[in-house]
């Protein structure tokens, strides 16, 4: 009855974790892409101060969370979003506004495809 009873709390555990983190890693690339959003209708605008500032805030915010995604979802995925961020505060710095719509919908299709590809299946849950 015990090695019943472990076993359930074991399956419920790993369970909550594998639930936790799809929400937080689902809640983490949708806050980014809101960012982005942000740049972008700037970008269009040609408001180089707003583009820089919410690059910057973007930036920051998924540094903070990359830890994390690094544990969750591998290096590889959370590092081309990082370099995208780093291109767009670059171009938004010299004023390449193309640049930025372009690194910026890159960056995005780089969260969403993270978002898609951490979402639960039945293939991929069991």
């Amino acid at each position: 009855m015990k090695r019943l009873v472990v076993s359930i709390l074991i399956l419920v555990f790993a369970a909550g974790i594998g639930i936790s983190s799809t929400i937080f890693i689902k809640k983490s690339c949708n806050e980014a892409v809101t960012g982005l959003d942000n740049v972008l209708s700037n970008a269009i605008t040609e408001n180089k101060e707003e583009v820089n500032r919410f690059a910057v805030q973007t930036n920051e915010y998924w540094e903070s969370k990359k830890f994390y995604m690094n544990i969750l979802i591998g290096q590889q995925y959370t590092n081309n979003v990082t370099k995208a961020l780093h291109q767009i505060i670059f171009f938004a710095g010299i004023g390449d506004y193309e640049s930025v719509l372009l690194h910026t919908e890159e960056c995005k299709e780089d969260l969403h495809l993270i978002i898609r590809s951490n979402e639960p299946k039945l293939s991929t849950v069991f």
